[in-house]
């Protein structure tokens, strides 16, 4: 539709709707709800994490799909949740955050809180350090993720107080260790499939009790290593060298 500017009204109006365009283009991170974030670019992921990190509520962060390069991060200040997942109608083959070789691609702490920590359906592949690090206490719970090609360990956690879970990822081809977790007290290793690693697939150490069920392990360096763990569980992992 064509409008003609004759007159200073019109010439109001028109530089209006410019002005909130321009406003609500440039927001970057899309609100969904209050604490939802829907994000297409690693600058608004970047944001959003920003944002989820004191923000007073538990976040959720669906990310479009879409390639997002860089080294990402969050402090996360307070006792919430903390969602990171593909959008409804995408999935890890889609959704892919690069760390493009230079970086842990990302990374995830908590200053001196307990919150409750979930990754679902993305990739995370090429870190120039680690694909995934996470230092927090609290529960911690990675489903249906591929981490791959990671310079050093593929997922490395440090979980002084609770629980973690990985369970139907893809971890293959990271230099170290496909999974290292270090301290905590539930830990759960479910149906898995770890692929090329060239140390251990999985390393923990000074666990309080951990099940390590049903993954597949294969061409990898080794085989499972514990150490200082209370109570192991290892059952129904099929273990190859081709």
């Amino acid at each position: 539709m064509l409008i003609k500017i004759s007159d200073n009204n019109q010439t109001v109006y028109f530089n209006w709707l410019l002005i909130t365009f321009f406003l609500l283009s440039n927001l970057m991170v899309f609100y969904a709800s209050a604490g939802e974030y829907s994000v297409s670019t690693s600058f608004e992921f970047q944001k959003a994490l920003n944002m989820a990190s004191n923000n007073g509520g538990d976040d959720v962060i669906l990310l479009k799909e879409g390639i997002y390069f860089g080294g990402f991060k969050i402090i996360i200040k307070e006792n919430y949740e903390l969602n990171i997942k593909a959008e409804e109608g995408c999935n890890r083959k889609n959704v892919i955050l690069d760390g493009a070789n230079k970086e842990t691609v990302l990374k995830i702490t908590s200053d001196n809180t307990y919150p409750i920590i979930n990754i679902e359906e993305i990739t995370i592949r090429n870190g120039g350090e680690n694909g995934l690090h996470i230092a927090s206490s609290g529960t911690i719970h990675i489903e249906s993720c591929q981490i791959l090609n990671s310079y050093l360990k593929g997922i490395e956690i440090y979980n002084q107080y609770g629980s973690v879970s990985i369970i139907k990822c893809i971890i293959n081809k990271n230099r170290k260790n496909g999974i290292y977790i270090e301290n905590g007290d539930n830990i759960l290793i479910k149906e898995n499939g770890l692929k090329n690693q060239e140390d251990c697939p999985i390393l923990l150490k000074s666990i309080k009790t951990a099940k390590i069920d049903s993954n597949l392990l294969s061409n990898n360096y080794s085989g499972i290593q514990c150490h200082n763990i209370e109570k192991v569980a290892i059952s129904f992992n099929n273990l190859k060298f081709e």
